[in-house]
């Protein structure tokens, strides 16, 4: 009895999941018969993907969040005069957290930058509990440029970036820790380096380690080591953790909205960050001879450190690299199911190079699709989603991106036939 209400369940679960399928292949049956009904079929696939793709999922939501809360800036801006049609290039972000007694020196060293190009600042306080809020509104009167909006309640670091970056104007961004501070006359050597080379993201060549409060007494210097030629997403999982969970960085406001943003989780979620923007095919550049100051707090009061006390520094790594199974093996993302080691384990593991990615041709096929598809040059993604797939890039969600861009392509009988495969492969 119990056998046969386990295979009834499993039988129930199984037609839930092939139903959207067998839905597309009806309605794709009728668009090769001349009855086409393409927003239906784009709503099908659309769904398919949201419900399959952590990523396109995160990003969906996030636009239209992003939609929500432009009436919110734009009554700020009017209330400060100003003209809310002119763009900043840069949006200086800063997340902050019961830090009084830094922040002043953090927004200080960004006003001695002597940017040439015009930049905002946005400050979002995160339910501080000290007199943090109100430094920043204090600030937030000195300097016209700057904007200040606050969390209703404590949501941690993720969060409160991208609350920062869905308010920011700016089509570069730039994070800034509220207990970090700039070296004079950097930030616009990185910007340079990123409008230059049409980058994506670049971040300092060195990192300075100070304790508390005297940034002048170094604890250590740590280079962010980088070929000249910058690291992709094969480097990145065999790298040193440092430059993947370097905080302090620029990057487009595009390569942000393509993930979907920080993961909104525990653990460290600037290797997160960083490892999603690079299974996406964008490239990290590190600019020598440029420096910031990275502050560690003795008593060890920050994020990182309270993750790693209550041991959930690896649910963010863990839970990224586990969405993006069209850049891993089959044999990978088996593990990466079953993985259930201590927290602290995984790093050592991916550095271990335990983990393997698809051939390279093929996810650099992969990456040129993403960007086809993004420009909607839908003949050209076609090719290269096909291409992809051909050369071992082959998950179901790579499948789908490319039913997708064939229904937009209006070539449903080969779109049929994806689908009819996808059905026969489940």
């Amino acid at each position: 009895m119990k056998r046969k209400y386990i295979f009834y369940i499993f039988f129930i679960v199984l037609i839930q999941n092939l139903q959207p399928c067998i839905e597309l292949q009806s309605q794709l049956t009728l668009a090769t018969q001349g009855n086409v009904d393409q927003s239906l079929l784009l709503q099908i696939t659309h769904d398919q993907l949201i419900e399959f793709d952590a990523k396109y999922c995160r990003r969906y939501e996030l636009l239209h969040e992003q939609v929500r809360l432009q009436a919110e800036v734009k009554k700020k801006l009017q209330t400060k005069g100003i003209d809310g049609s002119v763009q900043p290039l840069l949006s200086i972000i800063i997340p902050a957290y019961n830090r009084d007694r830094t922040i002043e020196e953090a927004v200080n060293s960004i006003y001695k930058q002597n940017l040439s190009f015009s930049f905002e600042v946005i400050i979002v306080d995160d339910a501080s509990t000290d007199q943090t809020y109100e430094k920043v509104c204090a600030l937030e009167k000195k300097y016209s440029n700057m904007h200040v909006y606050r969390n209703e309640r404590n949501r941690r670091a993720p969060f409160t970036r991208n609350n920062a970056i869905l308010r920011a104007r700016g089509e570069l961004i730039f994070n800034l820790d509220s207990d970090d501070v700039l070296s004079e006359n950097s930030l616009e050597k990185l910007v340079e380096l990123v409008l230059n080379n049409k980058l994506e993201t670049a971040y300092f060549g060195d990192i300075h380690f100070f304790k508390n409060f005297n940034k002048f007494q170094l604890f250590m210097v740590r280079p962010q080591s980088c070929p000249i030629t910058g690291f992709d997403i094969h480097q990145g999982i065999e790298c040193d953790y440092i430059p993947m969970a370097c905080t302090c960085k620029v990057f487009t406001r595009k390569s942000w909205e393509r993930i979907g943003g920080y993961l909104d989780d525990y653990g460290h979620d600037s290797w997160s960050f960083s490892f999603m923007q690079l299974a996406t095919g964008v490239k990290f550049y590190a600019l020598p001879d440029t420096f910031y100051f990275h502050r560690l707090w003795t008593n060890q009061s920050n994020m990182f450190c309270t993750d790693q006390k209550h041991k959930r520094n690896d649910k963010s790594p863990l839970r990224v690299v586990r969405e993006s199974p069209e850049v891993f093996t089959q044999e990978t993302n088996d593990f990466l199911k079953k993985y259930n080691y201590p927290d602290g384990k995984f790093f050592p593991y991916i550095q271990k190079k335990r983990l393997h990615l698809r051939p390279g041709k093929a996810l650099e096929s992969l990456f040129e699709a993403y960007r086809y598809e993004e420009n909607d040059c839908v003949g050209i993604a076609c090719k290269a989603y096909e291409q992809a797939i051909q050369l071992g890039c082959d998950h179901k969600t790579t499948r789908l991106r490319f039913i997708k861009q064939l229904i937009v392509a209006h070539e449903y009988e080969r779109a049929l036939v994806e689908v009819k495969f996808l059905m026969g492969d489940r």
